[in-house]
């Protein structure tokens, strides 16, 4: 019997670009979250392009302040931000999904101050950004449950703790941009 044809394997493509020299572990941060989008785009099945992308700006907490500023008028550094295309789904091309920023200095004092390693934090801000460029969001509390039951369900699948396993669900309000 000949074996039916092999479904292309489906790709999360991520460009980071290390916008900081702060990020000096490259090589395993790439990994790290190279494998953290395959994870994302396991957990959706409903995706069905062989190619997704999304543009990772790894820098540090001024550049967070800015675009902060510039696009959430909150003046002050923050972990993650996601600026989805809105490309939509038509076609057959890679979809371009979009571009999330994540703050190096905050990174690293929130694991600290959560008792988490800085990989593990960085890998859950990065499936975090990635929910938002597909869609999902955390402005009701029912939204916020559903997001962070599947930032909780991917992260696991990367042998990463629960990372709210200690903390009370806040959902948060709209931003005015």
């Amino acid at each position: 019997m000949t074996p039916g044809p092999v479904a292309p394997k489906r790709r999360m493509m991520l460009d980071l670009v290390y916008a900081s020299p702060l990020w000096t572990q490259r090589r395993a941060t790439t990994a790290v979250l190279r494998q953290a989008g395959d994870a994302v785009l396991t957990a959706h099945p409903d995706m069905t392009r062989s190619r997704y992308q999304a543009t990772v700006m790894l820098a540090d907490d001024a550049e967070l302040r800015r675009l902060n500023a510039q696009f959430r008028n909150k003046d002050q550094a923050t972990n993650v931000l996601s600026f989805p295309s809105g490309q939509p789904e038509e076609g057959r091309g890679t979809l371009f999904l979009g571009d999330i920023a994540i703050g190096f200095e905050t990174v690293v004092r929130e694991a600290g101050r959560d008792g988490k390693s800085v990989q593990n934090h960085l890998v859950h801000l990065l499936v975090h950004g990635l929910l938002h460029l597909i869609g999902y969001d955390h402005l009701t509390t029912d939204d916020a449950e559903e997001m962070e039951a599947l930032e909780v369900e991917i992260l696991a699948t990367l042998d990463i703790p629960d990372p709210y396993a200690e903390f009370e669900l806040v959902p948060h309000p709209a931003i005015d941009a």
